[in-house]
């Protein structure tokens, strides 16, 4: 039997909750690995201003949570119009 078609965004979405579900946070290296970038590039982010909204433990480790990634990536979706 022929296995559905998925869109893509879906699958993207799919393997957010199941992570969501696991933790309601990412570390720096996991969102890194989700958004694919290097760690250099976040922290470049977030001295500048660019990157999501983050939460420092008291043991000074950086936590995000899923829902500011979600809307981090929402603020920056494009209206059509090329950059």
């Amino acid at each position: 039997m022929p296995r559905p078609v998925v869109h893509s965004d879906a699958i993207d979405r799919e393997h957010r909750n199941a992570m969501a579900t696991a933790s309601r946070y990412f570390t720096i290296k996991q969102f890194c690995e989700e958004i694919g970038i290097a760690e250099s590039a976040f922290h470049d982010w977030r001295i500048k201003g660019l990157a999501p909204r983050c939460i420092k433990l008291p043991n000074r480790q950086i936590r995000i949570r899923c829902s500011d990634v979600d809307a981090w990536l929402e603020s920056r979706e494009e209206s059509g119009v090329a950059a």
